[in-house]
């Protein structure tokens, strides 16, 4: 299985941040995934 999460909020940790990663790590306990986090305001 593969899941995609894009977080584009530019306030980095906040609301969006904080609840993508609660997903993210939701999903990984219930299946077996890979994790790459992808910050584009730091590749800027």
């Amino acid at each position: 299985m593969k899941a995609l999460f894009i977080n584009g909020s530019p306030r980095k940790n906040k609301n969006t941040a904080q609840m993508l990663e609660s997903a993210t790590h939701g999903a990984q306990e219930a299946h077996d995934l890979g994790k790459r986090l992808v910050d584009k305001a730091k590749e800027q």
